[in-house]
């Protein structure tokens, strides 16, 4: 009876410490209905033996909600075969109400045909507040490259 009873108490404890986090602070809000993001590229070679294109890729996310962000992940990225990134997982930690940090990194794509083309790239966000977060896998971008 006494194992039953300590079995249930746990069991409490550890939902009510999931949802609320170490500190006390809560479950944070999810990334996409505080999170703005908006993104620029830049070509910085490209090497005509492969046609390979490196490409600088700048993604800004804004905190649009009420509360700081105490850390933002970005990872578990979906690639197509023909792209390349230097790094998978990026971390933004506070980000304030309105405020706007930049993630940078670079793409490759390889052999690009030289034609008009795009790609869509997921991506899972977390928002971490001491032991608790949510995480999203909607999150895109997308790559366009046209012939100069």
């Amino acid at each position: 009876m006494t194992k039953r009873r300590m079995l249930l108490l746990t069991g409490i404890l550890v939902s009510v410490c999931a949802c609320m986090g170490q500190n006390g602070g809560g479950v944070p809000p999810m990334p996409a209905d505080v999170l703005g993001v908006d993104a620029t590229l830049k070509i910085t070679a490209q090497d005509a033996a492969t046609n390979d294109v490196t490409m600088q890729y700048t993604l800004f996310f804004t905190n649009n909600g009420d509360t700081a962000l105490e850390k933002v992940i970005l990872k578990d990225f979906i690639l197509p075969n023909d792209v390349v990134m230097e790094k998978d997982r990026f971390e933004i930690t506070n980000l304030k109400p309105g405020e706007q940090k930049p993630v940078t990194f670079t793409v490759i794509v390889k052999s690009w045909s030289g034609q008009e083309q795009g790609w869509e790239v997921d991506f899972t966000v977390r928002i971490e507040s001491g032991n608790a977060f949510t995480e999203q896998d909607v999150f895109y971008y997308q790559i366009h490259l046209s012939p100069t």
